[in-house]
């Protein structure tokens, strides 16, 4: 039997989309705060989508475990 859920992982901080709108302002931005937050660990984002109800959510979370956890697919 096909699996019904597409799993999918993508790794938080400013992406192309963001550094475009904002003229390269964002990563400046990003790249403060993780100097001041003495942080650069940016998470990551998990998505699932329901390939029958094509429905579809995303959460976030410091790792790919805590991202998956956070959804509940039942």
């Amino acid at each position: 039997m096909e699996e019904r859920y597409i799993v999918e992982f993508t790794e938080g901080g400013v992406g192309l989309i963001e550094t475009l709108v904002t003229g390269g302002l964002a990563n400046v931005v990003e790249k403060t705060v993780d100097t001041i937050a003495g942080d650069d660990h940016h998470g990551w984002y998990c998505t699932i989508t329901d390939k029958i109800t094509r429905l579809k959510d995303s959460q976030w979370g410091v790792s790919k475990s805590e991202a998956e956890r956070s959804l509940d697919i039942t």
